[in-house]
């Protein structure tokens, strides 16, 4: 069975409207890589975690990746910066380093998805033994007594792994919680901290916007 099927209406559209709109090289930033056998069902205890990526594909595999690419983006040389998708309760060892052989494989900058818990020691091994770039996290790994809505990066993204980030030079993909996401006071205030703290990490907001100091360099 075809991973994707591509209409006749859909290779007009990319032919006549997006071929020549698309440079030849294209970077993905955000990836989530993931393998059905790896990934065991957990019940949320909280409404934290956005669910409609699994209704789409319950795996997301480095072989899929490249055939979706192949299929979406024909002539075109996309490479994906990769990650896992992990909930509390499954094994985030054996994910991380599902997406470590994938990056290997496949020559795919990758991040280490952590948690909120890890030390910076455990935090530098993991990485370098990876071979990764930084980190990825996500809000619902903040401890489960915080209600979503008054989650902070700190809860998820604790000062001491953004100190290794910034000694390393990692980068940290970061999604901004909160209702009011960037005009939010306290992610406006945490944002600044990170600015005048840690000015040596890469920060990468999804989707596809990446800064340095959160103001515009290149990255």
């Amino acid at each position: 069975m075809a991973l994707l099927e591509i209409k006749e209406v859909d290779r007009n559209v990319y032919e006549q409207e997006l071929k020549d709109f698309l440079p030849d090289k294209i970077i993905d930033i955000h990836t989530h890589v993931y393998a059905k056998k790896n990934r065991i069902a957990v019940p949320s205890q909280n409404k934290r975690t956005v669910v409609w990526p699994s209704l789409v594909a319950d795996e997301n595999t480095g072989e899929q990746i490249q055939e979706m690419y192949r299929l979406m983006f024909p002539g075109k040389e996309v490479t994906p910066m990769i990650f896992s998708s992990i909930r509390r309760g499954q094994d985030f060892a054996l994910n991380n380093n599902y997406v470590a052989e994938i990056s290997r494989k496949y020559h795919f900058p990758a991040l280490y998805y952590s948690r909120p818990e890890e030390t910076e020691e455990e935090l530098e091994q993991q990485v370098r033994e990876g071979g990764f770039l930084g980190l990825k996290s996500y809000l619902a790994l903040a401890p489960e007594y915080l209600p979503e809505k008054e989650i902070r990066i700190f809860d998820f993204f604790p000062k001491h792994q953004l100190s290794v980030a910034d000694r390393n030079g990692w980068i940290v993909m970061l999604h901004i919680p909160r209702d009011g996401r960037l005009g939010d006071k306290v992610n406006l205030g945490q944002l600044l901290e990170i600015e005048e703290n840690y000015p040596n990490l890469i920060c990468s907001l999804p989707y596809g916007l990446v800064s340095q100091h959160f103001n515009s360099q290149e990255f």
